[in-house]
């Protein structure tokens, strides 16, 4: 498999990965040759990018830490509490906390990702496209769950601990349920008096778990803080330093980063090694860089079936990462005239090659 960006190119090419419609429900599945109707069904989705499977790519495998449809579910879980906790018709609904039943329902997701990620302790998370931009607040939130237990597992918390965090990172946006929905999805960048109103979405998220006794303090500090930053320029509280709990700054590096690292409407996504470059200089004095060196650690750095250019003028799709040194994986070269395989190169054993950067086949 490798990734390509949807476009009319894509015709013909046969899907390496299903995909999935705003509903959670199956829009294209894995094999399907690909159409004119389907690429503007993939453009009325919202769907930026696809996997293909094709002579250059067919044996690549992707590994992930947590099954595709662990995360459907986790997807669906966060849109059935924003349909209970959220707007109606353009009303508020009358339920201000989360029912029990979905908090429940959460809560044995979380404990599936944990138990998946520490099943899996020799891969990097790579960064899979499943869904359309329309859909990046439930994505974005399951991709900071699976980033926040990974990241807590590198720092050496017990399991009940690391469940707590991702089950405070699964919901650290659930706020926004209690914000309307044009504003949530509006392209462009937000007025004054928007960004104020979307800045409140932490203190709406706190209000509905703050009288819930089930739910762990943990939780609940994540779901209000994970806008605070370190030199204290951060919201709602304006916190300093040690006074932001451990957990929370996790969080808060894993919500940084998958934000980077997301198409939007209003803009196009980061390469992961730039917003890697970008949370290096924000640990400075924003973000913890202790936790950000055991974040980092887990992260693939080039996703498996990405296409590459090496300085050298090669191009080629990675297919393998070594975990020790993100930035050397396995490259397969290609002849970009006959899209054919020439030779597979470890950047462990050459050393005098390099990844130059994303190139689109």
């Amino acid at each position: 498999m490798r990734i390509i960006k949807v476009s009319d190119k894509a015709v013909g090419e046969m899907l390496g990965k299903s995909i999935y419609s705003s509903s959670c429900k199956l829009l294209l599945s894995k094999n399907t040759v690909l159409k004119d109707n389907h690429i503007k069904s993939l453009d009325k989705n919202n769907i930026n990018y696809i996997y293909i499977d094709d002579d250059m790519s067919h044996d690549i495998e992707l590994e992930t830490y947590v099954d595709e449809s662990l995360v459907m579910e986790a997807v669906s879980s966060l849109k059935e509490i924003f349909n209970d906790t959220g707007f109606i018709n353009g009303h508020k609904s009358a339920s201000s906390m989360i029912p029990m039943d979905d908090y429940n329902h959460v809560e044995k997701i979380v404990q599936s990702m944990v138990r998946e990620v520490y099943s899996n302790p020799k891969m990097l998370y790579n960064m899979i496209e499943l869904m359309g931009t329309d859909m990046y607040t439930y994505t974005h939130s399951v991709n900071v769950a699976v980033l926040s237990i990974l990241t807590a597992k590198s720092l050496g918390l017990d399991k009940k601990t690391v469940e707590k965090i991702g089950i405070g990172a699964l919901l650290h946006d659930i706020g926004k349920s209690r914000i309307d929905n044009e504003l949530i999805n509006k392209p462009g960048k937000y007025s004054t008096d928007e960004y104020e109103t979307m800045k409140e979405h932490s203190k709406h998220g706190y209000d509905m778990v703050r009288s819930d006794t089930v739910i762990s303090p943990i939780t609940k500090q994540i779901i209000y803080f994970h806008h605070e930053r370190l030199d204290g320029s951060g919201y709602p509280e304006g916190l300093q330093g040690n006074q932001i709990p451990v957990y929370v700054r996790l969080v808060t590096i894993c919500d940084m980063f998958d934000a980077m690292i997301s198409d939007r409407s209003y803009r196009t996504k980061m390469s992961v090694y730039e917003a890697l470059e970008v949370l290096n200089a924000e640990s400075v004095y924003n973000i913890d860089p202790s936790i950000l060196s055991s974040f980092i650690e887990n992260i693939a750095v080039y996703t498996v079936g990405s296409s590459v250019q090496l300085t050298d003028g090669r191009v080629g799709i990675v297919v393998k990462n070594n975990k020790a040194y993100p930035t050397r994986p396995v490259v397969r070269i290609v002849d970009l005239e006959t899209k054919k395989p020439i030779e597979e190169v470890d950047l462990m054993t050459n050393l005098t090659s390099f990844i130059d950067g994303e190139y689109e086949i």
